[in-house]
């Protein structure tokens, strides 16, 4: 229906109750127009009853009207009749007949409205500027009326004589193949939707169809609901780096930044988010690449002296643990020169790199670890039996309307502790870390806070001398040292486009 800026206002009078179409200056079209012949509705209310006056045409001059035609409006269900915004309307009506409120609505509307033969009585209505399916629904249920819809027909009855027609009208059925909805699921959906115990929702799940019974108008509401849902879901790719980074190093590891711009582009020489270390021990000033990060393959460098707001665990800054982090998705390329050159000076160790891709809504899990075997005892005999030692990262992504993506990350590190072992198996000590955080697409987070304590002994000797009696330990000297190192988990997730 062509929208129109009308507003029809009902006024009561002393000697009775006339009906005056109000129009605010819009263009209208030869439908629209059409309202105005509202008159022939017009209801005199007198003090002993009610007289329908002589019906008469309200003719006008309709030059500057649009002469554009209303295209013809065509659905299956109430819901696609009676949604959304609609025209406006404004009723001021007391003791009137319920029916003729029904044919302004149906006027106003440009609906067919079928009135069955037990509605009658009258009403007390003051509704002001409201849309007119507002209006119909509103005197619809204060009344105990329903209604039934088919293509741009309404038809209106007691609630009762719907539902007595309803127990006698046959059945119809239909075979909906369902793509990617969950069959189950849909099945719950529908079931509070159904017109009664006839009525049936059969899901066959060799061929993920389901098969529905049920009155005419029912099906095609039903139907209408499946088309909704049973849309394809979008895949999200959780790309995870999992680096250990020796604690005395991280103590001077700060994460500086510049700012946060979904898939910036270098539009100057300075990067807006980088992992730089205090002091910059590293010596790195400038870094130039070429390739993916430039279209034109030109050599373009990349100042990272300036990218710093923030510094984390830095001497002389604000301090504080490594937590959630974000930067930009072209940042991968310096965390990967970064951790390189950590890895390359001894000072990191990645110990995976896993790509996954879920569903939206969907976990994934993510482990990468060892198993240990050790040895038991039984009367069966000796069997071997092993235990885990790994680290369990779990990501559910969850993408918003505006495409960012919302995500629930929770890790867990298991590792050995061989000092303390129980019939010669280790203990296990655990750690875990999560946390829910909103990321756009493509942007990298990272996970922090989970530390390991790692003894190293070493031991030296002057070959030969080292073995004289008494003397020899002159010539050996043994070391022990211990270490902490932390784990630094990088997720980056990227929506999975159609093409």
């Amino acid at each position: 229906m062509t929208s129109r800026n009308s507003s029809f206002l009902l006024r009561r009078r002393l000697s009775g109750i006339s009906i005056v179409p109000v129009y605010k200056e819009s263009a209208v079209n030869t439908k629209s127009f059409k309202a105005i012949c509202l008159a022939r509705v017009a209801v005199l209310m007198l003090a002993g009853g009610m007289i329908i006056s002589n019906a008469h045409t309200a003719e006008a001059n309709s030059s500057n009207l649009s002469q554009e035609n209303a295209s013809q409006r065509i659905s299956d269900t109430c819901r696609d009749l009676l949604s959304g915004d609609k025209d406006k309307i404004s009723l001021d009506f007391q003791e009137v007949d319920i029916q003729n409120i029904f044919r302004i609505i149906s006027d106003v509307s440009e609906l067919n409205v079928v009135l069955s033969p037990d509605v009658s009585g009258t009403l007390n209505v003051r509704m002001i500027d409201v849309g007119w399916n507002t209006a119909l629904n509103l005197i619809l249920e204060n009344h105990d009326l329903g209604r039934e819809c088919q293509q741009d027909i309404i038809r209106i009855a007691p609630k009762a004589t719907l539902a007595a027609a309803q127990e006698l009208e046959p059945l119809s059925t239909e075979m909906i193949r369902i793509s990617y909805a969950d069959i189950d699921e849909m099945v719950a959906n529908l079931e509070g939707i159904k017109s009664g115990e006839r009525a049936t929702i059969t899901a066959d799940l060799r061929t993920n169809t389901l098969i529905l019974s049920d009155i005419p108008a029912k099906v095609r509401e039903m139907i209408s609901i499946i088309k909704t849902l049973d849309v394809r879901t979008p895949q999200v790719t959780i790309e995870a780096r999992i680096v250990e980074v020796a604690r005395s190093y991280a103590k001077e590891l700060g994460v500086k930044w510049s700012g946060y711009t979904q898939k910036r582009n270098f539009n100057n020489n300075t990067f807006p988010g980088v992992i730089r270390t205090g002091g910059n021990p590293l010596g790195v000033e400038t870094v130039r690449f070429k390739g993916p990060l430039d279209p034109a393959n030109v050599t373009h460098p990349l100042d990272l002296s300036n990218a710093t707001i923030v510094d984390l665990g830095v001497s002389g800054s604000p301090t504080g643990a490594i937590g959630v982090l974000l930067a930009t998705s072209n940042f991968d390329h310096i965390l990967d020169l970064e951790l390189q050159a950590l890895e390359e000076q001894g000072k990191s160790r990645t110990l995976a790199s896993p790509r996954v891709t879920t569903l939206d809504n969907k976990e994934a899990v993510i482990n990468s670890g060892e198993r240990v075997p050790y040895f038991t005892s039984s009367a069966e005999g000796v069997k071997t039996e092993f235990v885990d030692a790994d680290i369990r990262l779990t990501v559910t992504p969850h993408i918003t309307a505006k495409e960012d993506i919302f995500l629930k990350i929770s890790a867990q590190q298991d590792a050995f502790d061989f000092s303390n072992t129980v019939r010669g198996i280790p203990t296990i000590t655990t750690k875990e870390a999560s946390t829910e955080v909103l990321v756009n697409d493509g942007a990298t987070t990272v996970l922090g806070g989970l530390f390991q304590k790692e003894t190293t002994e070493g031991q030296g000797s002057v070959p030969y001398l080292s073995k004289i009696p008494f003397l020899g330990y002159l010539f050996r000297n043994s070391s022990e040292t211990d270490d902490v190192v932390e784990l630094l988990i990088f997720v980056t997730p990227t929506i999975v486009r159609e093409n």
